[in-house]
C-alpha cells in the first residue's frame, strides 16, 4: 500500500494500514473514517514497507484500506491484476449552517453516498461496498467539519428526528429523516468550504 501528502500520489510505502478484505455481504461498518464494526471482513495490517499478506481470494471480494492519510476500496475485478494499491487523501468539508434567519446551533449533520447498481443475472443489484456512516453536530455559531471523507460524489443533509407513530413498526427506537442541502464531487485531498441554509426549501 502506499500513497502521499499529496495528490498524484509519488508512492510512499504506508505503514499501519488498515486492510479490511471482504465478500458479500459482510461488509465492514465505518464511522467518521474509523471502522467500528467488521463483520465477516478479515482485517490485515501493513508493514514499514507498506506490505501485506493475505490468502488468494477463492470468490469475490474487495478490500477497504483505511489510514490516516487516506482510504481507498477496490472491487474484486481490480485486484486481479492490482500489484500495488495507492490510498486516496482523505477530503474534508466545513463551512457554516443557517436555519431559516437564523443560525444553525447544535444541528446534526450527516453524509449521504451514492449507492451503485449492476444488472447481474437478469436481477438489478447493488454492488458491495463497505458501509459508511458520518456524522457531526454543528457549534453554538452553526459551524461544523467533516475531517475525513472518501473522495468522490457525497451529499450533506441535515437530520431531523421523527417519532414513530403509535403502533407503528418496531417499538425499540425512532427514525429519522435527511434535509439534503448540498451535492458536492469531491477531489482527493480537497477541502470543500460551504455556506448552506438560511433560503428555505424550493418547492
Amino acid at each position: 500500500v502506499s500513497a502521499a501528502r499529496k495528490w498524484p500520489p509519488d508512492g510512499t510505502p504506508v505503514a499501519g494500514a488498515k486492510v479490511h478484505a471482504y465478500t458479500g455481504f459482510n461488509w465492514p461498518y465505518t464511522k467518521n473514517g474509523r471502522v467500528v464494526s467488521r463483520s465477516r471482513a478479515k482485517e490485515y495490517t501493513t508493514g514499514p514497507d507498506g506490505v501485506f499478506k493475505m490468502a488468494k481470494p477463492t470468490e469475490p471480494m474487495n478490500l477497504l484500506v483505511l489510514h490516516e492519510l487516506g482510504e481507498v476500496e477496490l472491487e474484486s475485478a481490480a485486484l486481479e491484476n492490482a500489484e500495488e494499491i495507492v490510498l486516496k487523501p482523505w477530503a474534508k468539508i466545513q463551512g457554516a449552517l443557517r436555519v431559516g434567519n437564523q443560525t444553525g446551533a447544535r444541528q446534526r449533520l450527516a453524509l449521504r453516498f451514492r449507492s451503485r447498481y449492476e444488472l447481474r443475472d437478469g436481477s438489478l443489484r447493488q454492488v458491495m461496498s463497505a458501509l459508511r456512516d458520518f456524522e457531526v453536530t454543528s457549534d453554538d455559531k452553526g459551524r461544523f467539519a467533516f475531517d475525513q471523507v472518501p473522495p468522490g460524489d457525497v451529499s450533506i443533509v441535515r437530520v431531523m428526528d421523527i417519532p414513530r407513530p403509535g403502533g407503528m413498526g418496531t417499538s425499540t427506537d425512532d427514525i429519522w429523516g435527511g434535509c439534503p442541502m448540498a451535492t458536492l464531487r469531491l477531489k482527493p485531498g480537497e477541502t470543500a468550504n460551504l455556506a448552506i441554509g438560511g433560503d428555505g426549501r424550493r418547492v
